[in-house]
Parts: structure tokens; sequence; C-alpha cells
């Protein structure tokens, strides 16, 4: 059985910046979600915390996007269904946000 590759912590990061999630950044590193998990809690945290809250709100500004072209397409129910996905990732960032200061 062949060993399992180690993962730097640039490539980690690498990963991060360019997907959205960490099941992402570990198909991104075309690894597994467990060995990618074991890998990116060996390094500081803080970072890659940083990292995630700017995705969400980037993800949150794209979604407000998504609200516009709904609302000119006249399309109520997705108007409804994007506002909370909108909602969501900003309180999430905020929320994270709040955790970072605080730590």
């Amino acid at each position: 059985m062949p060993s399992a590759k180690p993962l730097s912590k640039e490539q980690i990061l690498a990963a991060m910046s360019q997907t959205l999630s960490n099941k992402a950044a570990a198909r991104y590193l075309h690894v597994s979600y467990i060995h990618y998990k074991r890998w990116a809690k060996t390094y500081d945290a803080t970072e890659s915390l940083v990292r995630y809250t700017k995705n969400l709100e980037n993800g949150g500004y794209m979604a407000k996007d998504l609200y516009v072209m709904a609302r000119e397409c006249e399309c109520p129910d997705g108007e409804n269904e994007i506002s909370k996905i909108v909602n969501h990732m900003f309180k999430s960032a905020w929320m994270m946000k709040s955790t970072l200061r605080t730590s």
C-alpha cells in the first residue's frame, strides 16, 4: 500500500483560495477529505479562517448578483431562496469575523 503524500501549508492555502469549502479543497488537491483534514489541522487555523470568511463574503456578493437577475426575470421563488442564501452567507461571515476578533 503506498504511503499517503504529505500536504504542505502552501498547498492547503492555495487550495483554500481556489475553492469555497474544505471538501472542495480536498478535491482540488486530489486527496480524500479525511487526508486533507488531517494535514490542515496541523497548521495554524487563523489564516485559513480569514480566507474562509473572505470566500463567504465573496459568495454572498455573487449571490446578490443572482438576486438582481431573479428580480429582473420576475421570479419571486428564486428571489426568496437567493435572499435566504445571501442572508446565511453574510451572517456566517459576520459570526466568523466576531470569533476571529475575540481570539
